[in-house]
């Protein structure tokens, strides 16, 4: 992937129809090349045409694959962490990843640099990406001390369950 394309940009309403723009772009794209698969070539005779079917497997362009750099969880790649604007840190930004460019989804990096991705679409049927409170609540969850606190959490509860009861003695 050529990082020195990449662009972060705060994810805004704009956004979202940037999304939709190119998800008709892809559709307009697939839509071509089953047409051109599908128009019989006219140099071709009738017996060829019959003896061979053309087949969806076989593409002219490969699927792209999602870059296993920019992976959830994974920390952002060196060259891209110097480029990274501080002030963009736990806030959501708009897809990097070529792969994602047509689904619906968003990308928060936090102080460390790991790389989180959430849905565009509405949660819980309710709060919008744009919602203060879902914004807040991937303030908290994408936040280094929020890792550290499960942690704790889950290793505290640990040892509680490895005390063992003495039982009570009545006299």
């Amino acid at each position: 992937m050529n990082f020195k394309a990449v662009v972060f940009r705060e994810f805004t309403p704009e956004s979202l129809r940037r999304i939709e723009h190119y998800r008709k772009e892809e559709a307009e794209r697939i839509a071509a090349e089953q047409l051109e698969q599908q128009k019989p070539h006219e140099d071709d005779n009738d017996e060829r045409r019959r003896m061979i079917k053309p087949s969806n497997e076989e593409s002219a362009v490969p699927k792209p694959a999602p870059n296993k750099e920019l992976a959830v969880g994974e920390t952002l790649p060196l060259y891209l962490q110097h480029r990274f604007p501080p002030e963009l840190i736990g806030k959501p930004i708009e897809e990097i990843d070529p792969y994602y460019r047509t689904d619906d989804a968003f990308m928060v990096i936090n102080k460390n640099h790991v790389i989180f991705r959430f849905s565009t679409t509405s949660a819980c049927y309710i709060f919008s990406p744009f919602n203060c409170f879902r914004r807040i609540a991937i303030r908290i969850l994408t936040h280094p001390l929020f890792s550290t606190m499960v942690m704790i959490t889950i290793l505290t509860n640990c040892v509680f369950m490895t005390l063992k009861n003495a039982p009570e003695i009545n006299e």
